[in-house]
């Protein structure tokens, strides 16, 4: 089990009031489930750059190529103390050893997607990224991110976990001595999970670990680890699930009785059809994995994930 997993949040969505009007923005998600489950590290952009609270809105502009950071009614700009401060922070943040990070939608400076940028024309298009989040996704590039309003959706907000979880058991993998011994242990673990986003990723992924021999240490962690996240983006499908739990119950008929996987096949295919929701069939398929309590099940994150990750999914 991980011992320790920690992500970065924009403080107004803990209930900090550091918004230009001095209020906060607490996402209940953020505030009342993720904190209870991760250690969350609190970053104000505007705040640490030194603007204060209350302090004046600030946006996006246009100029040429090039975007600036520009308060909305004096028009003073705050492009190049942002950047600065934006670059130091990201770099004291990676050395923190971040394993997501959760932005406020829209800001100027935290947002991810669809930020308003004002054009010299007065148009706003809905086109840009805050300054901060730029900078800290170019310095961490495989981190998982997300917005507090997308994780109102269940099935993002499971996505997302799920990447949370999966990069510290990398940064855990890779963080002191590792081998090719302790890479196939974790790949093991982790092939039911990696081959619902697609069997095909998965496949390929465990040819680049049968590879090991043939690269540098340090190519094989930097495509592994790209590799790995970048399938975890992919989106799972219902029958990739399925076929995931079909043979998982397979081994599981070759170990226990008829009766007791009768039980467990009708779960699944009452979930392939659409009739039960997934956490009925896993809940059937981990009860009676932990009863045959065999080490290829027990160590599997798809079938055990972590218990912090089970309660945030």
């Amino acid at each position: 089990m991980l011992a320790h997993v920690r992500i970065g949040v924009s403080a107004c969505l803990l209930g900090q009031k550091v918004r230009h009007d001095g209020d906060h923005r607490r996402s209940e998600f953020v505030a009342d489930l993720l904190a209870n489950q991760v250690e969350c590290t609190p970053v104000c952009p505007e705040v640490e750059v030194g603007m204060g609270v209350p302090r004046p809105s600030v946006e996006l502009v246009r100029s040429g190529t090039s975007l600036r950071l520009v308060e909305s009614e004096r028009r003073i700009d705050h492009t190049r103390s942002m950047q600065s401060w934006a670059r130091r922070r990201s770099l004291e943040l990676r050395q923190l050893g971040l394993s997501g990070y959760v932005f406020k939608r829209g800001s100027p400076s935290c947002g991810v997607w669809n930020v308003p940028v004002h054009q010299k024309v007065g148009r706003v298009r809905k086109q840009g990224r805050g300054m901060f989040a730029a900078r800290l996704m170019e310095t961490l590039p495989l981190l998982p991110v997300e917005q507090e309003d997308r994780l109102e959706d269940e099935r993002l907000r499971a996505a997302f976990v799920e990447r949370v979880f999966a990069y510290a058991r990398l940064r855990q993998l890779f963080r002191g001595r590792w081998s090719r011994g302790s890479v196939a242990v974790f790949h093991a673990a982790h092939a039911h999970q990696l081959a619902v986003h697609s069997q095909r990723g998965a496949l390929e992924l465990a040819q680049l670990v049968g590879r090991f021999d043939r690269m540098s240490r340090t190519r094989f962690r930097s495509e592994y680890e790209r590799r790995v996240m970048q399938l975890l983006e992919r989106p799972i499908r219902r029958t990739q699930d399925t076929a995931a739990m079909r043979r998982i119950t397979r081994r599981l008929g070759e170990i226990r009785s008829e009766g007791e996987v009768r039980v467990l096949r009708r779960a699944v295919e009452a979930y392939a059809a659409g009739d039960t929701p997934r956490r009925e069939a896993m809940t059937v398929l981990r009860r009676l994995a932990r009863d045959v309590a065999h080490q290829e099940f027990l160590d599997s994150t798809y079938v055990f994930p972590d218990p912090r990750e089970l309660a945030l999914g």
